[in-house]
């Protein structure tokens, strides 16, 4: 459940981010474009470590109910 949570804050704060960043001026616009791409890419691995994370809480607790 530990992993669940840190998970769920490390998206927030990709979205805050992404929200700072994206409405940011910049004089770098590459730069910027190439953070937004790392953040996509950082945003989507963690997107799908939590999908694995909750099914297998899914797993344990319907273990635990059986």
């Amino acid at each position: 459940m530990e992993h669940r949570a840190s998970l769920l804050n490390q998206l927030e704060h990709m979205e805050w981010a992404r929200q700072q960043y994206a409405t940011r001026p910049t004089r770098r616009p590459r730069l910027l474009e190439y953070q937004m791409l790392v953040r996509d890419y950082k945003e989507a691995v963690l997107k799908a470590g939590l999908e694995v994370t909750e099914r297998a809480i899914e797993r344990l607790q319907a273990k635990e109910n059986a």
